[in-house]
């Protein structure tokens, strides 16, 4: 499954732009941290940006700071976007995890088959859910 061009089909976003930018030296040893960054009109039509990147290492003011920028040479401020879903934690302004509100959506989907849920996923112990067969 291609996660980032299932992400805004479940959620209900339409996508209006996608890029990548590479963060350099930003990952353990020196390495480029590789971004996907997707600009996309919500359901409320309110633009909404989508943030995957690699995780190891992370550093979130810097990376804060160089999103701004590259932002900054689109065009765009953090005030553009109602929400900024990103993949795991950061510290990214109106930032929100994704993983457990797209797990949630693509356990919603049809056909059911109902089951518990496994713990750890982020979600009560024990809740049913949905999931695609």
């Amino acid at each position: 499954m291609d996660l980032v061009e299932t992400f805004p089909l479940v959620m209900g976003l339409r996508p209006v732009r996608r890029w990548t930018e590479t963060h350099a030296g930003a990952m353990p040893g020196g390495a480029a941290r590789p971004y996907t960054l997707m600009e996309a009109k919500g359901r409320d039509d309110g633009l909404v940006l989508v943030v995957w990147r690699p995780v190891a290492g992370l550093g979130p003011a810097a990376e804060k700071a160089w999103l701004a920028e590259h932002l900054r040479a689109k065009g765009q401020t953090w005030d553009a976007y109602g929400t900024v879903w990103m993949n795991a934690q950061g510290a990214l302004p109106k930032g929100r995890e994704l993983d457990t509100e797209f797990r949630r959506a693509l356990l919603a989907r049809d056909p059911p088959v109902r089951r518990a849920l496994p713990s750890g996923d982020g979600l009560p112990p024990g809740e049913l859910a949905q999931l695609t067969a």
